[in-house]
């Protein structure tokens, strides 16, 4: 019986340590769509990276795409220093970093590791406007929305770039999208609308 109990709690150690990794930090959190070259520093806990490559580390977006990577400039263990692109068609929004783990023999990740910031609406005036109203707002927000809309995504930006409402959409939403921006400060934000190949926005004044 007690050789069943040293039995249980080495196998019980011996499990802890080889799944106990975790991605703990990815530093910076964010890019923004068209950066050429971006460093990044990937910090772990418990981790074996000292096999990574460019291969073995990925930022992927909830789209399935990836982020290149560039180069990896530094490993140890517990960190990877590399450089990837954030290409101007970048999936707007949260990504999973993944690392190749030596010693577990498959990849560990962090959900919501990184974020890609959309270029602002004065670094792309080509775009077609968005039609939403009213504008100003006190809360309410009415946004007209094309025919046969697929996979589109609703993002609102606020002065610094940064995610404040995001929403997925398609067809089942109709001509026209209600929601509500009580919960955000007065200010003036970017509405754009992702789909069917094309990208409208608008500039919003949240009262």
């Amino acid at each position: 019986m007690l050789r069943i109990i040293l039995s249980f709690i080495v196998c019980f150690i011996a499990s802890t340590f080889v799944y106990g990794q975790t991605i703990t930090n990815v530093s910076p959190n964010s890019g923004t769509q068209e950066t050429l070259s971006l460093p990044i520093t990937i910090t772990g806990s418990g981790t074996n990276f000292t096999s990574a490559t460019s291969t073995l580390v990925q930022i992927n977006g909830t789209n399935g795409s990836s982020l290149p990577v560039l180069s990896i400039n530094s490993v140890t263990p517990t960190s990877v220093s590399l450089d990837i692109a954030v290409p101007n068609t970048a999936w707007v929004g949260s990504h999973t970093v993944k690392v190749y783990d030596q010693s577990v023999g498959n990849f560990i990740s962090l959900t919501n590791g990184f974020t890609v910031i959309a270029m602002l609406e004065l670094d792309a005036p080509q775009l077609a406007k968005l039609n939403l109203y009213p504008n100003p707002t006190n809360g309410e927000l009415n946004i007209e929305l094309p025919n046969n809309l697929e996979n589109a995504k609703l993002i609102i930006f606020d002065q610094m770039g940064q995610i404040v409402l995001e929403e997925n959409l398609n067809a089942t939403n109709g001509k026209l999208f209600t929601t509500n921006i009580n919960h955000l400060s007065t200010g003036v934000y970017v509405v754009r609308l992702l789909g069917n190949n094309n990208t409208s926005e608008s500039r919003l004044i949240k009262k």
